[in-house]
C-alpha cells in the first residue's frame, strides 16, 4: 500500500544515492544508542531533521554494506515500502512489469501507482521513460490522430480557399434546380472563401460542368463580384477541376496556388466548414419552402452567411473585408482597448494583431511535433492494411479489437522535409539495412501523425520485425494481400499499399553500402561546417522586409531533441539581444538558393550525407 508522505519522502534527498541511503541506514542502525551515527558534515539543525524524519517507522534488513544492506519504511502492517538504490531501480521495474498480474498491461500513471506501492526512490520520469522503452508496449498504442497546420491570414485576401459542394442527390428529380433558359441542372456549387474576414462567395455549376474549364469560368465571375481583386495564396485540393488552364491562370495574376495533400481535408479545413454551413442552410430553405429547390435560395443563403458575426471577432464578413490586396508591409494604426468610436480601420487592425499572435501559437505547436534525423520509428499499420483501413473507416469495428497498431519493423528518419505555410512536416526512412524506403520508385513521405517513436535502448516486441504477415495474424486480418505487398514490395491492391522492406538482394551480390548516417555530425563538426555563412530571411506574410543574416552557432536543443541555429542579421554584434534562433532545416529551407548551400548542402538535406 502506498503511503500518504510518499511525495514528502522521496524530497528528503534530490536523488537518493548510495551515499544518502547509507547514511540513512547508519542512523536507523544505531538511532536507539547515546550516541547515534549521523553522516558527515551535519550541523546540529539538521541532525535533528533527521531524527525527526527517520526515527519512526524505517526497518534495516542486513547489517553488511550495500547492496546486501536493505532500507524500509514499515510504518504499520499495511505499508512496507523499499527505498531502492539508483543501481537497483531499472532491475526493479523490470521486476514489476514482467508480472503479469499487476505491472504489466497498463499505462504510465497505473504503472507508477503501482510503483509507489513497493518503492520509494524511483520517480515518475524514470517510470516513463522504462515504459517508452518496452517495444511491445510501443507497438499497441493507440493511433495517432493527425493534425494539420492552422491557416492564419493577417490581412483580407491574403489567402482564399476554395472547393466545390456535391449537390447530386437532387438529380433523379425532374424539374427543379434548372439554370434559366436551358434544360441544364445545377448538380455542384463552387464555394470561395476569404481567411481573414470569412467572407464567402458561391457559383452553382451544371451537370457536366465540373471540370477545370467550366469551374475557372466561375471563379472568374467571382472575381468579377469581388470588384476584380485578386488574393496572393489560393488553396484547393489539387482536384482535376483545379488544374490544366488553372496554373497559367495563376502564374497570369500572381497568384500561389497551393494544394493540400490526398486524404488530408482539414487542411483547407475552412472552405470544409463554409461548405457544411452553406448545406445546412439550403436544407432549411428547402423546409421553409416546402421544395427541394436550391438553385433560387443560393445567393440568400450567401447574403445570410455574409451577415453574420464572425468567429471570435465580433463584426460581420462584409464589415471586415475589403478589395484588393495590398502587398507588403502595412502601417497600421496603435491598437488599444476596443471602444464604440473604433473606425474599421482600427479594427481591421485589432483582428491582425490577433492572427499574428495565433501564427505564432501555430508555429510552436508545429515544432513541438516534430521528429529529427536519426530517430527511430515504427509506422502505423493502417498507413499498410487496405482492409484495417476500411474496417474503421465503414465503422464496422474499432480500432480497440485491432492489437498491433504499429508494424514492429524499427525505421530510421534519414531525412526531414521542412513544412512551407500550411503543409506539414514530412519524413523520409530507411530501414536497418540502409535501404530508402520509397512508393511509386520515390521516397516514400510519412507524416508524424503515422509514427511512434523508439526511444534508445528499447526492448524489443513479442514480433518478428521481419514478418508483417504474423502482425496481420494477430490482428486477425488473414485474408488480403496486404502481408505480400510489406514483404516483397507489390503494388496488389487498389490504395497504393507499398512495402516498407524491399526485396532481399540476390546472394552472389554484396550488400549496397550503407550512406553516412547525418547523426554523426556534432555541435562541432556543424560550427565548423556553418559558422559565419549568410542566408537570406523573410517572413511570409509581408510585416518585414527581407534581410541578410549571419549564422553565429549551432547547439543542440536536448528539449527539441534538434539542431538550432543562433544567428543575427548581416552588420549586427553577436549578442544575446540581436540574437535570433531557428531549427537547423528552416536555415537549410531559407537557404536553398545560396552558393555555398548549393555546393555542398543540397544533397545532405534530402539525408545523403554532404556533397565531396
Amino acid at each position: 500500500m502506498s503511503s500518504v508522505l510518499f511525495k514528502s519522502i522521496q524530497a528528503y534527498y534530490r536523488a537518493w544515492t548510495i551515499g544518502d541511503i547509507q547514511g540513512v541506514c547508519s542512523y536507523v542502525l544505531t538511532k536507539n544508542n547515546p550516541q547515534p551515527v549521523f553522516p558527515p558534515g551535519l550541523n546540529n539543525e539538521k541532525r535533528q531533521l533527521m531524527v525527526q524524519r527517520f526515527f519512526n517507522g524505517w526497518e534495516v534488513e542486513g547489517r553488511r554494506p550495500l547492496p546486501i544492506r536493505r532500507l524500509f519504511y514499515r510504518p504499520n502492517d499495511r505499508i512496507n515500502l523499499e527505498l531502492i538504490p539508483p543501481n537497483r531501480r531499472f532491475p526493479s521495474l523490470e521486476l514489476l512489469y514482467n508480472d503479469e498480474t499487476v505491472g504489466a498491461l497498463v499505462g504510465q500513471t497505473k504503472f507508477f501507482q503501482q510503483v509507489t506501492r513497493r518503492y520509494i526512490g524511483i520517480t515518475k520520469r524514470m517510470t516513463d521513460i522504462f515504459l517508452q522503452r518496452k517495444g511491445n508496449r510501443q507497438v499497441t498504442r493507440p493511433f495517432k490522430q493527425g493534425h494539420s497546420k492552422m491557416v492564419v491570414s493577417t490581412k483580407p485576401n491574403a489567402i482564399w480557399g476554395m472547393d466545390c459542394i456535391y449537390m447530386t442527390h437532387f438529380d433523379n428529380i425532374p424539374g427543379v434546380n434548372l439554370f434559366p433558359g436551358t434544360n441544364r441542372k445545377a448538380l455542384y456549387i463552387l464555394t470561395v472563401v476569404d481567411h481573414f474576414s470569412k467572407k464567402v462567395w458561391a457559383r452553382a455549376l451544371a451537370r457536366n460542368h465540373l471540370d477545370a474549364v467550366h469551374v475557372l469560368a466561375a471563379f472568374r465571375q467571382i472575381v468579377a463580384q469581388a470588384q476584380a481583386t485578386h488574393c496572393k495564396v489560393l488553396i484547393s485540393d489539387g482536384g482535376v477541376e483545379f488544374r490544366g488552364p488553372w496554373d497559367a491562370y495563376c502564374q497570369r495574376n500572381n497568384i500561389n496556388h497551393r494544394r493540400t495533400n490526398p486524404g488530408s481535408p482539414t487542411e483547407n479545413a475552412l472552405c470544409e466548414r463554409m461548405n457544411r454551413i452553406i448545406r445546412e442552410k439550403l436544407n432549411e430553405m428547402m423546409v421553409r419552402n416546402n421544395s427541394n429547390e436550391w438553385l433560387a435560395h443560393l445567393q440568400t443563403v450567401v447574403d445570410n452567411t455574409n451577415n453574420q458575426v464572425a468567429g471570435g471577432t465580433n463584426y460581420t464578413p462584409n464589415e471586415l473585408w475589403t478589395p484588393l490586396y495590398q502587398a507588403g508591409h502595412q502601417v497600421l494604426p496603435v491598437v488599444g482597448p476596443a471602444n464604440d468610436n473604433d473606425n474599421m480601420l482600427t479594427i481591421r487592425a485589432r483582428i491582425m494583431q490577433r492572427n499574428r499572435q495565433r501564427w505564432q501559437t501555430v508555429l510552436q505547436k508545429d515544432r513541438n511535433r516534430r521528429f529529427v534525423l536519426g530517430d527511430r520509428v515504427f509506422v502505423s499499420i493502417k498507413l499498410l492494411s487496405t482492409a484495417i483501413r476500411q474496417y474503421l473507416k465503414n465503422g464496422l469495428g474499432s480500432t480497440k479489437n485491432i492489437p498491433v497498431k504499429y508494424v514492429p519493423q524499427m525505421l530510421t528518419i534519414s531525412a526531414v522535409r521542412p513544412g512551407i505555410g500550411f503543409t506539414k512536416e514530412r519524413y523520409n526512412l530507411r530501414n536497418q539495412q540502409g535501404v530508402l524506403v520509397e512508393k511509386n520508385n520515390r521516397p516514400w513521405d510519412f507524416y508524424a501523425s503515422q509514427l511512434v517513436l523508439v526511444p534508445r535502448l528499447s526492448t524489443p516486441t513479442g514480433l518478428d520485425p521481419n514478418d508483417f504477415d504474423r502482425a496481420m495474424q494477430v490482428n486477425n486480418f488473414q485474408d488480403n494481400n496486404d502481408a505480400a505487398n510489406f514483404q516483397q514490395g507489390l503494388d496488389n491492391d487498389d490504395d497504393d499499399d507499398d512495402a516498407l522492406q524491399p526485396p532481399a538482394p540476390a546472394p552472389p551480390q554484396p550488400p549496397a553500402p550503407v550512406p553516412r548516417p547525418v547523426l554523426q555530425w556534432h555541435s562541432k563538426e556543424w560550427n565548423e561546417a556553418l559558422k559565419n555563412k549568410e542566408f537570406t530571411d523573410f517572413v511570409e506574410d509581408d510585416r518585414e522586409p527581407p534581410s541578410r543574416c549571419t549564422i553565429v552557432k549551432v547547439l543542440y536543443d536536448r528539449r527539441e531533441r534538434s539542431y538550432l541555429v543562433e544567428y543575427v542579421k548581416v552588420g549586427d554584434r553577436p549578442l544575446l539581444k540581436n540574437m535570433n534562433q531557428a531549427l537547423l532545416h528552416e536555415v537549410f529551407e531559407l537557404a536553398r538558393g545560396e552558393d555555398w548551400f548549393l555546393a555542398g548542402y543540397e544533397e545532405f538535406i534530402r539525408g545523403r550525407g554532404p556533397v565531396d
